[in-house]
């Protein structure tokens, strides 16, 4: 039968009470290479509303999360049955315990930094392709600088630091310890920002933006 899989985490031990998975599907657990994996088995996923899955889906990840430090596979990653998922576990055991060596005891915060508009005003539209570069450029450097003063005011706090540039707008991750997250959430708060600005803090996450390149598309890839 299928296998949904949800999430690995160091160690043998059973791991934590976990609520009900995807349509109601018992969450079970495989042990192998000092690994744990927490999978439902499914016939099927078809016929489900797809924004429901995925909340059942995150639950349990975020169940799992408050516990250990978790790999999260992307929803829906399937495989064909128990013989393949210890055999994918044996395989990639390696990589695993190497990304979760990294962010142990550590979490994932992001901040999302973009102009209060939006960036998509009328007056932007009306500008030629030269002059809308120039003020994209523009905007992206305001934006870099205000990530460079956050990253300098939580510096003591922080394992390591990522950004990701979308358009208007700037995605930073930050991993900090877990015991860490009050005391970065009340040094980013008092952090003064321009009016036209705006610094949005979520987390904390799974630090999925910390594991290795290497892992992306393969059956362990983690959740982005």
């Amino acid at each position: 039968m299928p296998l949904l899989l949800y999430a690995v985490i160091e160690g043998g031990e059973p791991g934590p009470e976990l609520p009900s998975g995807v349509a109601g599907v018992t969450i079970q657990s495989m042990k192998a290479s000092g690994l744990r994996c927490f999978y439902a088995a499914h016939r099927i996923l078809l016929g489900f509303d797809p924004r429901e899955t995925a909340l059942e889906f995150h639950r349990v990840v975020q169940a799992i999360f408050r516990a250990a430090d978790v790999i999260p596979f992307r929803f829906p990653t399937l495989l064909a049955d128990e013989t393949q998922l210890r055999s994918e576990l044996q395989t990639r055991a390696a990589k695993y315990h190497e990304d979760l060596a990294r962010v142990r005891g550590r979490v994932q915060m992001e901040i999302r930094i973009e102009f209060s508009n939006g960036g998509r005003d009328e007056a932007r539209a009306k500008l030629s392709g030269a002059e809308y570069l120039r003020t994209r450029q523009s905007r992206q450097a305001t934006l870099e600088c205000v990530a460079a003063m956050l990253n300098r005011a939580v510096c003591g706090l922080l394992a390591d630091w990522r950004q990701h540039e979308l358009r208007d707008q700037l995605r930073c991750f930050a991993l900090v310890g877990r015991t860490s997250v009050t005391e970065f959430e009340r040094v980013l708060a008092s952090a003064k920002i321009a009016p036209e600005l705006r610094a949005r803090i979520s987390g904390p996450w799974p630090a999925t933006a910390f594991f290795s390149e290497e892992r992306e598309n393969t059956p362990g890839a983690p959740m982005s």
